[in-house]
């Protein structure tokens, strides 16, 4: 008999000592960034790869059954998710991961957003427009050491046994990301002011901290197929400026990138945005890596338009 206690209060111990907290992650990035700081000390799940766009996600059974044993609800916020999160949320039975408690995280509440709009009178008929703020936050690393230092903060508390441990990775994280930003910026000095045309404006924060010149975008109305009319408006501005580059996600449809390169002799490429790991971007100093190398092809003086 107390060989069979003690088999029992063994499990018991080692389920509760060891047990993992679920972190559940609207977005790869995330996924990463909670990988640097957690360890092994949590199951991390990503509800899209680079190939999803964040906007459009389905809210299937598999997602449901992750968000309902999560301890972490970790996504960009800003109204990013809105199609599809809520959705997930309302099946959860845990309170900690709803709206305004420790387990619900929006990355982007915590760092300065740019293109916020104020103006009440917006409609869906402007486009897929983010009042909050651009939610595509990550592409400027200034914030994702913003969005790292509350992240541990967050799990500190849901897991005060491994609080130490997870400290420790955040500093050394930490000390390992200021290292590489400094890397980083002296790596894009060259860069600043390259004119480029986007598809979309999800490189907003890229832009900004490296100081590229968006000259155009490809769509007249976020998240909306461009015009006819806007087409031909964009063969006359690259026929008037000088342009580097055409940059897509890999998640957009690059038809009309292509298209334009073809009209122009401008290069249109499909830029690294986030974790992409069949292109070797498996983590976010991969990313940012692959990002300013990416550009530096084409701000080169060996390169020229065809």
């Amino acid at each position: 008999m107390k060989k069979i206690y003690l088999i029992l209060l063994l499990c018991f111990w080692s389920n509760t000592s060891f047990a993992k907290i679920n972190i559940f992650t609207c977005l790869p990035e995330w996924s990463s960034l909670a990988q640097e700081i957690a360890q092994d000390k949590a199951n991390i799940f990503s509800a899209t790869n680079h190939n999803e766009d964040p906007h459009y996600v389905q809210a299937k059974p598999s997602l449901i059954a992750k968000i309902r044993n999560a301890d972490l609800v970790f996504c960009s916020g800003a109204s990013l998710e809105e199609g599809w999160l809520p959705l997930l949320l309302q099946k959860t039975y845990k309170t900690s991961t709803k709206k305004g408690e420790i387990g619900y995280f929006m990355a982007s509440d915590f760092v300065e957003k740019l293109e916020v709009i104020n103006d009440k009178s917006i409609s869906r008929a402007m486009g897929h427009i983010h009042p909050q703020g651009n939610p595509h936050i990550h592409l400027n690393p200034h914030n994702i050491a913003k969005v790292a230092q509350e992240f541990t903060r967050r799990l500190k508390i849901i897991d005060p046994d491994n609080s130490e441990f997870f400290e420790n990775n955040y500093q050394e994280f930490s000390k390992k990301w200021q290292l590489s930003i400094k890397k980083w910026q002296k790596k894009a000095e060259n860069l600043k002011k390259m004119p480029i045309i986007v598809q979309h404006n999800a490189w907003s924060y890229l832009i900004d901290w490296i100081d590229l010149d968006l000259v155009a975008q490809i769509e007249d109305k976020p998240g909306v197929s461009p015009s006819g009319k806007h087409l031909e408006k964009l063969i006359d501005i690259s026929q008037n400026n000088k342009i580097d580059l055409i940059i897509y996600t890999s998640f957009e449809e690059s038809r009309y990138a292509n298209w334009l390169s073809k009209k122009t002799g401008i290069k249109s490429i499909e830029a690294p945005f986030t974790i992409n790991k069949p292109r070797n971007i498996n983590n976010l100093f991969d990313l940012f890596d692959a990002i300013l190398s990416t550009l530096q092809v084409y701000k080169s003086d060996q390169y020229k338009q065809k």
